[in-house]
């Protein structure tokens, strides 16, 4: 049996459910045992799910300490965290909260100091520029890493451009989703169609462009904002204007499915940033999960996850009149939005966590074999 020691922050996380999901999996085979080392809480917040006893996996719980509320993720460490590794003693150490993480590099010492294997992940998909002396850092500690899993072919890339040799590199994201929670209604004939946003209220995720095609659109539809962020005012303000603008805030993971289930279309209409672009975008494989056609915008995550034209559509960020002109043709059109639909849970399969945990599976043996 290999058994191997998973740290990072993000599984006491509001998504944590989900972020453990193919560890579980890959758990239950018995040929790896999974150890998860995680905070006892991040930033205030703690996971009351993971308290609950899992024959499958074993969860350490550590505090955290934070030497900066900015940028948090790269500025903590676990308290402990060597100590808890000496004991568990794995053969296989993977830090999950970015390489340049100094929780992560806290790992890899841990890992040096104990003679084992040591894996990363990132999701960075580009290049940012940074002071000369960070620059250098983060190409040394990327090379100290036995393999590094990056999360799409973008984050591959950027790797490459830092100095990781490609043979060193798998593409996957860092769990899957559970196929069996978020799958598809029985259809049913509404009269009036709902499009779905889910995600931070912000700038970066195209509300403002959602809005200007909302006001192209000729089809009568309801929209639905599910979330949080600094432009929930202006869409409470719409929707107390509007009928068929609701405005819900975060909901816990498990009651996804039933938002996903209660809409047509899923957008996500992100808008890049110089220092920021979606990773991946789960609430894409979500959606079509639960039998939504997505339309996103030309980011590494739709790049990614959908097949333009048949499970859904990609647009150039910040066009509102080519994302009304594509929320047209679904909702117009329900033998389109039928073949879509169909598209897209079959598609969605493809991160179903059985098939992620087969990804690692053959990881953690090529790396343990070393």
């Amino acid at each position: 049996m290999i058994t191997i020691a998973v740290v990072g922050f993000l599984f006491n996380h509001p998504t944590g459910i989900r972020n453990v999901g193919a560890f579980k999996v890959l758990s239950r085979q018995r040929e790896i045992k999974i150890h998860i080392i995680t905070v006892t809480d991040w930033d205030g917040y703690r996971n009351e799910e993971l308290a609950k006893p899992d024959d499958s996996i074993q969860f350490h719980f550590l505090p955290p300490r934070y030497l900066s509320k900015k940028s948090i993720q790269f500025r903590y460490y676990m308290k402990g965290l060597y100590r808890k590794l000496k004991q568990i003693d794995p053969d296989i150490i993977y830090a999950v909260d970015e390489p340049v993480a100094m929780n992560s590099a806290l790992a890899l010492w841990s890992a040096r100091r104990l003679h084992k294997k040591c894996i990363a992940f990132t999701w960075e998909n580009f290049l940012i520029s940074q002071r000369p002396i960070v620059n250098a850092y983060e190409k040394k500690v990327i090379r100290r890493f036995d393999h590094i899993v990056a999360g799409s072919l973008d984050a591959k890339d950027t790797l490459v451009q830092k100095g990781c040799l490609p043979e060193n590199i798998s593409v996957f994201p860092i769990t899957g989703i559970n196929t069996r929670l978020f799958r598809p209604a029985k259809r049913k004939t509404r009269s009036r169609k709902t499009v779905l946003f889910i995600g931070r209220f912000a700038e970066e995720k195209g509300i403002r462009d959602i809005l200007k095609a909302k006001g192209l659109l000729k089809e009568k539809c309801n929209f639905l904002f599910v979330g949080d962020g600094p432009l929930r005012g202006l869409l409470k303000g719409i929707s107390e204007k509007e009928n068929g603008v609701i405005v819900k805030g975060w909901t816990d993971y498990l009651s996804l499915p039933s938002i996903y289930r209660s809409a047509d279309i899923f957008l996500y209409p992100s808008v890049p940033l110089p220092l920021w672009q979606e990773q991946f975008g789960y609430s894409m494989v979500e959606a079509q999960a639960c039998g939504l056609p997505v339309i996103a915008t030309d980011m590494t995550g739709s790049r990614e996850i959908l097949h333009d034209g048949k499970d859904g559509f990609i647009i150039p960020p910040g066009s509102a009149t080519i994302l009304a002109e594509k929320m047209g043709m679904l909702l117009s059109d329900s033998v389109l939005r039928k073949r879509f639909s169909d598209n897209a849970v079959r598609n969605a399969e493809r991160f179903n966590n059985s098939h992620i945990a087969s990804l690692y599976q053959g990881l953690f043996k090529k790396v343990a074999r070393g």
